[in-house]
């Protein structure tokens, strides 16, 4: 299991489009991703649930994946919301 927090540095947060990459970039792995906020969470490959947690500019979530490609999946989403 690997655990990551990061601030949101996508202007727009994790609009409708953001969002849609950030779940179709989560699905391509194996790993289980779960996003944390607030004291709220989400499946990362569930479009509604990520949309529900109102992700926005300056907020701080929390990644983690668990899985085959736990180490892969995690720099991968970690840099989508970082903006990197």
């Amino acid at each position: 299991m690997r655990v990551q927090k990061v601030n949101i540095c996508l202007i727009r947060g994790l609009s409708a489009t953001n969002t849609s990459y950030f779940v179709q970039r989560a699905r391509s792995f194996s790993s289980h991703v779960t996003l944390y906020k607030e004291g709220c969470c989400a499946n990362g490959k569930d479009l509604m649930e990520v949309l529900d947690l109102d992700v926005r500019f300056g907020n701080h979530v929390t990644v983690m994946t668990e899985g085959e490609d736990e180490s892969h999946a995690i720099v991968a989403l970690v840099a989508l919301l970082s903006g990197s």
